[in-house]
């Protein structure tokens, strides 16, 4: 729970900062998450397949 906390901050910081890309921030997850145990890479790269996701993503292309 501690280290979800604290990659969510980290995350956060770097979002409002704009230290990184927002890109390079949203995959912060996939990276961090197995190193510190919370979750699984498969877990976390789940969140990123999710039906929603897509939905919007091609809601996006369309308004290109």
């Amino acid at each position: 729970m501690r280290a979800t906390l604290a990659v969510m901050i980290w995350m956060a910081a770097w979002w409002l900062t704009e230290a990184t890309a927002i890109a390079t921030t949203a995959l912060l997850p996939l990276i961090v998450f197995p190193l510190f145990g919370i979750r699984t890479v498969r877990e976390a790269a789940a969140e990123y397949a999710h039906p929603m996701i897509f939905l919007f993503l091609g809601g996006f292309l369309i308004a290109l």
